[in-house]
């Protein structure tokens, strides 16, 4: 792995060392102190070699200059330690030679012997040096070969031309081929896919042009393909380095993510299957709402023109008791929609900054006449957070805090307390409290709550509820980006929490609902005589819608049951009011809706759309559309006559048009 990296360049050597010796370390002197006592010698020898004449009995011509070559000679044939034996053995050679009677030739001749030898020990010592360190580098590359063929990924080299330099255990085990079959082939032959080829080779080339490789150092997904061909998905990561010889080589960590890219699969397969899984149960709920509310609206709507008609006492319990069933399976029809709705990520809410302290007084006012009437007292605590505002959506706190509020009411004893207040939490928030003196919830029911359906063993009692309020509310109060708890003492009662976001001092606004529509008089024969084209192709709705009109007799009712027909009606007599239902067999209300609109002859004719869907994306759509207003069935019967006779004084016919 070395040959990525340039190798790193060596230390200089300590100054104490850079001695006359050209390098020499004292240590590889001959004996320490004594070896450089011989040096001295050496150098007094060679000294009188100079200073004086080499035949001493005229028969040698041997002077100082022709012992220099050979003290140069020694010099680079031997380095640091020879040379300390090379001149001591000239230098004492040369010294017999003057003080005795040795020829000065054989002196010289047995110093260059010496010499030679020293120069040989030199060469074997420096092959044995040579030779430790090709063992230790043979060893660091058997080491750096455990470590690779240890790895989990796969190593791969290559060099700057694309032929395979190096294989880990890892790419054997993960591409199938062995070392001594891939190295000298081209790497992407082996493992990159046809359809890659062409661009890794115009990446190799772009490199050798330019030095430049944008997927050099990232980490990169892409497929790769085996001995036996089989694609599949690889993570890989490559970088560059230059070997001593000035050539790149590239350097691939690779890993096989087929079990990750499977589990991604699974898990989106799963959360694709939740999702339709949820739509289904959406649109399930939603047809079953209509399906239910197209009878509700049978039931409802007769009890309710009973109860018009000024029935016997005895009839009125009766159809009281009609009343509150249908009332009580709507509200039960509506709250397991809202938790479709939510859970489905469909309910959209308006988060603005809303005044906590004005939403409790609205809601205990709302509350007050049936605490009364249950014999409670109510208590409204908030001057903590006197005009302080949360983030919520207006309309949805308000129902939570009635929920929890009606639930209060509903689970106290008799003569008991409610008691609503509020105050700073921690975190910048705002927590509301609804407290009761109920008989509280023991630790196995408090692990229930929450849950759709569950009354917690009140549906043995003659409380009625649908069990849907407590989890109604969790949901809405999470989606406002909130948390709701409870604390509760067996025996003596419960508080329900909600922690809300507060609201920053620049955005508490008081904000209030909208003024409501003042409902048109009661009695029919205030407003004038004016038709009105009823398009619905349920015969008990029919029937029903009649006899409510029968409340107004300067009204004419036209029944039709088919779009088209309801078409040329409207087109050629123009009606006051239209009444649409949005279902029908023919044509579809939204489509008679916009032929409606389009049409210059009845484009302000205002129609009122009736279906089953309660949605509020379905009103606000169909209003956008150009609907006056949007009913949701089972219709009641004084809501219905009160839209109808705001329709009717806005009504406008344009002249010279014949009536029904």
């Amino acid at each position: 792995m070395a040959i990525l990296s340039r190798a790193p360049r060596a230390q200089a050597a300590p100054r104490a060392h850079q001695r006359w010796t050209h390098g020499l370390h004292p240590r590889e002197l001959s004996g320490g102190t004594a070896g450089v006592l011989v040096s001295a010698l050496c150098v007094v020898a060679l000294a009188s070699v100079f200073l004086g004449d080499l035949s001493t009995n005229g028969n040698s011509t041997v002077g100082a200059l022709g012992v220099l070559p050979v003290i140069v000679a020694a010099w680079f044939l031997s380095r640091r330690l020879t040379l300390a034996i090379t001149l001591a053995a000239l230098g004492f050679r040369v010294l017999a030679w003057r003080v005795g009677d040795v020829s000065g030739l054989t002196c010289l001749s047995q110093a260059i012997v010496v010499a030679a030898v020293a120069a040989a020990g030199r060469a074997a010592s420096t092959t044995v040096a040579q030779a430790a360190v090709a063992q230790a580098l043979a060893a660091q590359a058997v080491h750096a070969k455990v470590i690779l063929d240890s790895a989990l990924d796969a190593v791969i080299t290559m060099d700057e031309n694309g032929v395979t330099r190096g294989w880990s255990r890892g790419a054997e085990l993960l591409f199938g081929w062995a070392v001594d079959e891939v190295v000298g082939q081209l790497l992407v032959d082996l493992i990159v896919p046809a359809a890659y080829r062409e661009a890794h080779n115009r990446g190799l080339a772009h490199f050798r042009a330019t030095g430049e490789g944008p997927v050099l150092g990232s980490v990169l997904a892409m497929s790769a393909v085996d001995r036996s061909g089989r694609h599949f998905p690889i993570e890989i990561a490559i970088s560059a380095g230059t070997r001593v010889d000035g050539r790149t080589t590239f350097i691939a960590f690779l890993r096989d993510i087929s079990e990750r890219r499977q589990a991604e699969e699974t898990v989106a397969n799963a959360l694709a299957e939740a999702q339709a899984a949820s739509e289904a149960k959406t649109e399930y709920l939603s047809r079953m709402s209509h399906e239910l509310r197209t009878p509700l609206t049978a039931i409802i709507g007769f009890a309710g023109l009973l109860e018009m008609e000024q029935p016997r006492p005895e009839q009125m319990v009766g159809i009281e008791t009609i009343l509150k069933a249908g009332d009580h399976l709507l509200a039960m029809i509506d709250e397991l929609l809202e938790i479709s709705r939510i859970e489905s990520g469909r309910e959209s809410l308006s988060l603005e900054p809303v005044r906590l302290d004005d939403v409790i007084a609205e809601c205990v006012d709302l509350v007050a006449l049936t605490a009364e009437s249950r014999g409670l007292s109510l208590h409204r605590d908030a001057r903590d957070i006197t005009s302080e505002s949360v983030i919520a959506d207006r309309q949805r706190l308000k129902q939570v805090v009635l929920n929890l509020l009606s639930n209060a009411i509903k689970y106290n004893r008799a003569n008991g307390t409610v008691r609503v207040s509020a105050q700073s939490a921690a975190g910048d928030r705002l927590r509301l409290s609804v407290s009761d003196t109920g008989r509280g919830l023991s630790p196995d029911l408090v692990a229930r709550l929450f849950q759709p359906f569950d009354r917690l063993g009140a549906e043995r009692t003659e409380v009625q509820g649908t069990g849907l309020g407590l989890a109604l509310c969790k949901r809405l109060v999470e989606a406002m980006a909130g948390s709701i708890g409870m604390e509760t003492v067996a025996g003596e009662g419960s508080t329900f929490w909600v922690e809300l976001p507060r609201a920053a001092p620049t955005e508490m606004v008081a904000k209030g609902e909208p003024a409501a529509v003042s409902a048109a008089a009661s009695n029919g024969s205030e407003a004038p005589a004016r038709t009105v084209l009823y398009v619905e192709d349920n015969l008990a709705n029919v029937e029903l819608i009649e006899r409510m009109f029968q409340h107004r007799p300067g009204i004419k009712l036209m029944p039709v049951m088919q779009g088209g027909l309801a078409l040329d009606l409207a087109r050629e007599h123009h009606p006051d009011v239209v009444l649409l239902d949005l279902h029908l067999p023919d044509i579809d209300g939204d489509e008679v809706l916009r032929c409606l609109k389009d049409d210059p002859r009845t484009s302000r004719i205002p129609v009122i759309m009736l279906s089953a869907d309660a949605t509020e994306r379905q009103g606000l759509r169909l209003r956008e559309a150009g609907a006056a207003a949007y009913l949701t069935k089972p219709i009641r019967v004084r809501e219905l006559l009160r839209v109808v006779d705001n329709a009717l004084l806005t009504a406008r016919r344009p002249p010279d048009l014949p009536t029904l």
